[in-house]
C-alpha cells in the first residue's frame, strides 16, 4: 500500500541519526512506481545520508530522481541535495535550474545556496537564475 511506504518513509527521516540504517531501503524507495512515495524517500534520504558513511549513494539516487516524471519528486529532491551538501552533485542542480516546472528550478536554486563554498562553481548558472521569468525563482 504506498500510503503505508510514504508513511514508514517519513517516520524513518524523522528518527534523524538512529534511521540511517534504513538508507538502503529507502535507496529502493526512491525507485517506487507511486509518486508520493518517490517524494517522501527522496526527502527521507536528503535527512539521513548524512549520517552514513558515505552519502554517495544517496546523492547518486537524488540526481536521479532530478530526471523524475513528476515535477514534485524532482523539486523534492533537490531539496534533499541541498541537506546532503555532496560537491559532485553541483553540476546536476546546476542543469535543474534550467527545468521547465518553476518549483524544480527554485528548488534546485534554494539547494545550490544550502551548499555554501562547495556551489561556488554554479555561480554563473546562478546569475543566470536571477533573470528567471517566475519571479518566485
Amino acid at each position: 500500500n504506498h500510503s503505508v511506504r510514504c508513511a514508514a518513509a517519513s517516520s524513518l527521516e524523522s528518527l534523524g541519526p538512529s534511521g540511517a540504517s534504513a538508507v538502503s531501503a529507502l535507496l529502493v524507495c526512491s525507485h517506487d512506481p507511486d509518486v508520493g512515495v518517490r517524494t517522501t524517500a527522496s526527502k527521507a534520504l536528503g535527512t539521513l545520508g548524512n549520517f552514513v558513511s558515505s552519502s554517495a549513494s544517496a546523492a547518486e539516487a537524488l540526481c536521479e530522481r532530478l530526471l523524475d516524471t513528476h515535477e514534485g519528486v524532482r523539486a523534492a529532491a533537490a531539496m534533499a541535495l541541498g541537506r546532503l551538501g555532496v560537491a559532485s552533485t553541483v553540476p546536476t542542480l546546476s542543469e535543474a535550474l534550467k527545468d521547465m516546472n518553476e518549483d524544480v528550478r527554485k528548488a534546485s536554486a534554494m539547494a545550490l545556496g544550502q551548499m555554501s563554498g562547495v556551489a561556488t562553481p554554479a555561480i554563473p548558472q546562478l546569475t543566470k537564475a536571477l533573470k528567471d521569468s517566475n519571479e518566485d525563482v
